[in-house]
């Protein structure tokens, strides 16, 4: 649908695809969606689990994902701005490393990814992730 958008941005890790979609729900909500960790596994189609100290994200600080119940894998969350944040996941860049929701005024927001190139293979994951939050957040 035209309100998932797909575009090259340059960001503080290099050049990224964005994938994107407008959301009609508050920015607050589509936030803590994104930060607190707890509600990670409901969008996240491959985690299965958190272990992480904080309830939501923090600058330089670490846990583990469960991915497909199968094994526990490191990640650092990097850089956490105002309805930002970047990880790496086993010391280096994952698939998708730039998560954000951005604010469009009357109760609508844009949640978005942010994939290096070669991720581009994980782009329907992104999608499903993205769609799968609009339903939490929405109903619909």
């Amino acid at each position: 649908s035209m309100r998932t958008t797909l575009n090259w941005i340059r960001t503080d890790r290099g050049r990224r695809l964005r994938i994107a979609r407008e959301v009609p729900a508050l920015p607050e909500g589509a936030w803590t969606l994104m930060s607190a960790v707890e509600h990670w596994p409901a969008w996240g189609p491959l985690l299965t689990g958190v272990r992480y100290p904080h309830a939501r994200v923090r600058e330089e600080t670490a846990g583990e994902v469960q991915l497909l119940h199968l094994c526990w894998i490191p990640f650092r969350i990097q850089r956490v701005g105002e309805f930002f944040w970047s990880w790496t996941v086993l010391g280096t860049t994952p698939p998708s490393d730039g998560h954000r929701v951005e604010p469009l005024g009357k109760n609508r927001c844009r949640i978005s990814f942010e994939v290096p190139f070669w991720g581009i293979p994980y782009l329907p994951v992104c999608y499903g992730a993205l769609r799968t939050m609009e339903t939490m957040l929405t109903g619909t």
